[in-house]
C-alpha cells in the first residue's frame, strides 16, 4: 500500500514538471505611467480567444509578475483600481519565454456631472423598524406628535386630543431621538 502511495505521488510529480516544462514563462514589471512607480498588486489575466481565463496572478511589491501560461495565442488583461486597463495580445508560436519589459497603466478618472442618492425611508433590524421622515414631513409638522401623524405609519395610532401614540398590539412606546431617549413633549 505504501509502495503504491509512493509510486503515485512520483506519477503526479513527474506529470506536473511535464507540464510546467511546456509552459511558457511570461513576466513584467507593472509601472503608473505619471511616475513610473511600480503598481503593487495589479492584477494581470491571461485570457484566451473567447476570453475565457486561462491564467494569472498580481504583481509583486516592485510591481513584477511572473506567470506560466499553457497557451501560444492569448490576451494579456493587466489591471489596477485608478487606472485604465492595458490589453496586449499575446502571438507566441514557439513558445518561448516571454519577458514582456515595463507595462505602463495611465490613470483613469471620470467626472460625474449629477449624482443623486435614494434611501428606503425604512432601515429593517432584527427587533425593530427604523423610519426617517422626508424634509417636507419635517417642515410641515408642528411638533413631534403632528410630525408621527404626517408620517402614517401602519398600526401606528396618533390621537391629538389626548396626545398620546400607541401601537396596535403592543403596550408603551419609547421615543428615541437618534438613539437616545427622548420625552414626548420635548418640541
Amino acid at each position: 500500500m505504501k509502495d503504491l502511495f509512493f509510486r503515485l505521488l512520483v506519477v503526479a510529480i513527474l506529470l506536473f514538471k511535464a507540464q510546467s516544462i511546456y509552459a511558457q514563462k511570461i513576466k513584467g514589471v507593472v509601472t503608473s505611467a505619471n511616475d513610473n512607480s511600480p503598481l503593487s498588486e495589479a492584477t494581470i489575466r491571461a485570457l484566451n480567444h473567447d476570453s475565457l481565463y486561462i491564467g494569472g496572478g498580481i504583481t509583486d511589491k516592485k510591481g513584477r509578475f511572473l506567470i506560466h501560461i499553457d497557451s501560444t495565442d492569448f490576451k494579456l488583461e493587466i489591471s489596477f483600481i485608478g487606472y485604465s486597463k492595458n490589453i496586449l495580445v499575446i502571438k507566441n508560436t514557439e513558445k518561448d519565454d516571454l519577458d514582456l519589459g515595463t507595462i505602463t497603466l495611465e490613470e483613469y478618472s471620470e467626472e460625474l456631472k449629477d449624482v443623486e442618492v435614494f434611501a428606503d425611508a425604512k432601515v429593517y433590524k432584527h427587533d425593530k423598524i427604523v423610519v426617517y421622515p422626508t424634509e417636507s414631513q419635517v417642515k410641515s409638522s408642528t411638533s413631534i406628535l403632528f410630525l408621527l401623524q404626517n408620517m402614517t405609519l401602519p398600526n401606528l395610532l396618533v390621537d391629538p386630543v389626548l396626545e398620546a401614540v400607541s401601537i396596535q398590539g403592543t403596550q408603551g412606546v419609547i421615543y428615541k431621538i437618534n438613539g437616545i431617549n427622548a420625552d414626548f413633549n420635548v418640541r
